[in-house]
């Protein structure tokens, strides 16, 4: 669960340390937001199913092909369905 934490605050520094593009859809607190609910979701998923958990940090590895606050948004976005997949 300590890795899990790590990985999120380590993609979520990254993504936050982006400078802002402007007319972006999405704000930098919609992405810290978002970045928060994912640290939530992954580490109680973590508990209840490590290899799911583990599949989605090792996707948050694509992190860093990210350029901007909206791509950085859909990421999050695309996570958290991923983590809420049955």
């Amino acid at each position: 669960m300590r890795f899990v934490n790590k990985v999120v605050l380590a993609v979520s520094l990254m993504l936050f340390g982006m400078a802002s593009w402007a007319g972006a859809a999405c704000t930098q607190e919609e992405l810290l937001a978002k970045a928060q609910e994912v640290q939530t979701k992954l580490t109680a998923l973590a508990q209840q199913d490590p290899q799911k958990a583990t599949a989605v940090t090792q996707e948050m590895m694509k992190a860093t092909q990210i350029t901007n606050n909206d791509e950085a948004c859909k990421f999050y976005d695309d996570l958290l369905a991923q983590i809420e997949a049955k």
